[in-house]
């Protein structure tokens, strides 16, 4: 899959759409994101002003982008937990696992960031501007 923003998938909702729910994303037990391109932001998911659940065994594996090979989060809020796993993703500019611009980043029980570049920074994980 390939696309210029969140090629697997991309959850957005404009600035001026407040009156429209968040839209959220959850994907559990044995989803796999894999080998997917994105131009710009989000090889595999890419979150702006959205919410996402991952958790039991979902995979994010091989995507890349200029930020957040494998995922990008923007003004959202993401919780990966029990087994998600952030694996050989790429990114030419920053977060190679995961870039957050002004997000809120859960990781917890059994998150796993491994193998993932960036060509400047955070090569597994980069926060910026954090809520």
């Amino acid at each position: 899959c390939s696309a210029r923003v969140g090629a697997a998938v991309l959850m957005v909702r404009g600035a001026l759409d407040t009156a429209m729910p968040v839209p959220t994303l959850v994907a559990h037990s044995g989803v796999v994101f894999r080998d997917c391109h994105a131009v710009e932001v989000g090889g595999g998911i890419s979150l702006l002003n959205a919410r996402g659940e991952l958790s039991d065994g979902v995979v994010v594996e091989g995507c890349s982008a200029a930020d957040g090979g494998g995922l990008h989060v923007e003004e959202s809020e993401l919780v990966a937990q029990r087994g998600v796993t952030l694996a050989n993703n790429t990114a030419s500019d920053n977060g190679g696992g995961l870039h957050s611009r002004a997000g809120v980043v859960t990781l917890t029980d059994r998150v796993t960031v491994e193998a993932c570049t960036a060509q400047f920074d955070g090569g597994g994980v980069y926060l910026q501007e954090a809520a």
